[in-house]
């Protein structure tokens, strides 16, 4: 389902950049998929899973590259800007959190002021809010992006890969909290989209033009990368998987690229990503212990398989935060963005 037509060029009232719709809505589907074999209460992973993991790391990476590019300027960004911008996150995000410590006093969990005071302020209502802490942080560091000289650019995203790097291989030592909340880890995926999309027109020529030899190219270095995963000791396999994190970008952007062929499910999923980030753990919860009456043992955690568990989770994670949106839409119209993030 979609259209095709002349394409009006970035910065046109309504246009829409194919790659990074592509990037946003492979990454929510390969977040819920993360998150359905990240079970909490297993003490191990089967190899299976662990490879499933590794080979799905590029989606949050994934998202801050789109948002270091939709956020990238030469221009001084306004004040009121960045306030729009923090509040777009955050105001779905404390809906978000007030639902998860309702869910947790609910549950018997202990709360008080200063439980929820810090789990407002790092992102830890539930796990996967790390990202939000993250993506705060950046926002507010996105007008002194802005100020720098374009030339100065390339030596932070080189800096940044370079401590990256060393944070991969373990150099930094953070707590297990810290370690998700840390720049070093995040910072050269948003960079590098800003970077991007500076040089957006060049360097998009280049790759219609190369398309076939470069799609080769990532496709033969991510199936590379997938057996040196599974099949290096530490510390290859960790550099393995870094790789692949960009060779997964940068493939979904030059195969994305080209002639424009919008599709109207790609943009409403990818317009959606937030606020499936910020709800499917829920649906994700509610059908374990159902999927997991009839879930063959042999397909379950832990017993020699992942199939079917992991597909009736991941299954329960899009098709219950996807139905929630579009009865919020329905109900709210466009304030369901303002509250709820899609």
């Amino acid at each position: 389902m979609g259209a095709t037509g002349v394409d009006p060029g970035p910065g046109t009232a309504g246009y829409r950049y194919a790659e990074i719709d592509a990037l946003k809505a492979l990454g929510i589907l390969t977040v819920v998929l993360i998150h359905s074999v990240s079970t909490p209460w297993l003490q191990s992973q089967t190899p299976g899973e662990r490879w499933v993991l590794a080979v799905t790391r590029f989606a949050v990476p994934g998202f801050l590259f789109a948002s270091g590019f939709l956020y990238s300027t030469r221009n001084a960004v306004p004040r009121a800007t960045t306030v729009g911008r923090v509040r777009r996150v955050l105001l779905p995000y404390l809906v978000a959190s007030a639902v998860a410590q309702a869910r947790r006093y609910l549950m018997g969990g202990h709360i008080s002021l200063g439980t929820i005071a810090y789990d407002l302020v790092t992102g830890s209502s539930l796990n996967p809010y790390y990202y939000v802490f993250v993506l705060f942080w950046l926002i507010l560091l996105t007008p002194a992006l802005a100020r720098l000289p374009e030339r100065r650019i390339p030596l932070v995203c080189t800096v940044l890969l370079a401590l990256q790097v060393a944070d991969e291989l373990g150099i930094f030592h953070f707590s297990t909290t810290w370690a998700w909340r840390n720049p070093l880890r995040w910072g050269a995926y948003f960079v590098l989209g800003w970077l991007f999309r500076l040089h957006y027109s060049p360097w998009t020529r280049w790759v219609v033009a190369s398309r076939r030899w470069l799609g080769t190219t990532l496709a033969s270095l991510v199936a590379a990368a997938w057996i040196a995963m599974a099949a290096l000791d530490q510390p290859l396999a960790t550099i393995a998987a870094w790789l692949h994190t960009y060779a997964m970008i940068c493939a979904i952007v030059v195969l994305a690229r080209g002639p424009r062929r919008h599709s109207a499910t790609l943009e409403w999923l990818s317009n959606a990503t937030y606020a499936i980030y910020l709800y499917h753990i829920y649906f994700i919860w509610m059908a374990t212990g159902i999927v997991w009456m009839w879930v063959p043992a042999a397909a379950r955690p832990g017993q020699g398989g992942i199939g079917a568990f992991l597909f009736s989770r991941w299954a329960a994670g899009m098709a219950g935060s996807l139905g929630m949106i579009a009865v919020a839409r329905r109900c709210a119209g466009s304030r369901s963005r303002q509250w709820l993030g899609a």
